[in-house]
């Protein structure tokens, strides 16, 4: 793996700093931390959080220098949603209703109730299936977490589908909006 693909270097493609090796990246977050330190006093624990500005990049830490670390996205820009009933038929059912962004799904979980029919679970970007997998009779089904988020169009509803009539599909999907 190249230096530049770690997840921190990637995080800081956009600053002025400049990254071209092991060293670098020590001596470049090494600096960071101290300035972290520097910037927001205090020796105790504490859930109050700071933004401090370093190399053109902006970092949430606490008020003891710990670097806030929220998976995906801010707090304010994740979504989650469920189908209102069980799913019966082939008919496309909303999961979560268009919103003014773009979805991006970081996560689902399919269950299957029905005691005699399994079925295929679709995941719709609207209308067009962006995921699937199967739910097994009897409670089967899955729960799955997306190391890169399943990306929907911009202003669409997330819905899912079962591939045949009889099935008992219940679906819900987390994520956040961009």
């Amino acid at each position: 793996m190249a230096l530049t693909d770690c997840g921190f270097c990637v995080l800081l493609a956009n600053c002025d700093a400049q990254i071209s090796n092991a060293w670098d990246f020590y001596t470049f977050a090494s600096k960071m931390l101290c300035e972290i330190a520097e910037n927001t006093g205090g020796l105790g624990p504490s859930e109050d959080v700071n933004v401090v500005e370093f190399g053109g990049i902006a970092v949430d830490v606490t008020t003891n220098g710990q670097l806030v670390i929220q998976p995906y996205a801010d707090p304010g820009d994740r979504f989650f949603g469920t189908t209102a009933a069980d799913i019966v038929d082939t008919t496309s059912t909303q999961v979560v209703a268009a919103g003014a962004g773009t979805y991006n799904i970081t996560s689902l979980t399919i269950s299957n109730l029905s005691a005699a029919v399994a079925t295929r679970v679709d995941i719709l970007d609207g209308a067009s299936r962006i995921w699937q997998g199967p739910a097994a009779s009897g409670g089967g089904g899955y729960t799955i977490s997306f190391p890169a988020p399943l990306t929907c169009s911009p202003a669409t509803a997330i819905n899912a589908q079962c591939s045949v009539t009889g099935a008992q599909v219940q679906v819900s999907a987390a994520g956040y909006e961009s």
